[in-house]
């Protein structure tokens, strides 16, 4: 076995010599588009920052507005008194109980003892695909140094240009 991991070693040694990456794993490398997915791939996230500055301001708009809305729901709820439901000038408010959420590892830690984390696996649904985004602050990509890669980049704005006038 030590043998096993010294020729691993080795060839993992002479690979960093010759500066020879080794295969990309799609589940942990960084995708980096190459020769007209790059144009694309700058397009897209043009035009996705794009709208992203714009939902944001939105959504600042809105929780202003919803924060300027409260204290009317709250004169509301406190006219209903012990009321649940009221439909009164083109405003329905309904109040409702809900059960509340059930502490899933206490329970099983204080009632099934002998229930361990992977026989909870057992019965887990299978695994989803979910996609997260995340505009930063510059066009760059972190951690990149190259300059092929950057070159593309470095006429492009750092803030996102509205085409609002």
């Amino acid at each position: 076995m030590i043998q096993e991991i010294l020729a691993e070693a080795k060839k993992f040694w002479q690979q960093v010599v010759d500066k020879k990456e080794p295969d990309k794993d799609p589940e942990r490398d960084l995708y980096i588009p190459q020769g007209e997915e790059v144009n694309r791939w700058i397009a897209a996230a043009e035009e996705y920052r794009l709208y992203d500055a714009e939902i944001q301001e939105l959504k600042q708009r809105l929780s202003e507005l919803q924060e300027r809305q409260k204290p009317h729901l709250d004169t509301m709820k406190s006219l209903m008194g012990e009321y649940f439901h009221a439909d009164y000038c083109g405003v329905m408010v309904t109040r409702y109980k809900a059960a509340g959420r059930v502490d899933y590892k206490k329970l099983l830690a204080d009632k099934a003892s002998g229930v361990k984390p992977e026989d909870v696996d057992q019965y887990r649904e299978k695994s989803s695909e979910r996609c997260r985004v995340t505009v930063t602050g510059s066009v760059k990509p972190r951690y990149i140094v190259d300059e092929d890669v950057l070159a593309p980049l470095d006429d492009l704005p750092e803030e996102v240009e509205t085409f609002y006038w």
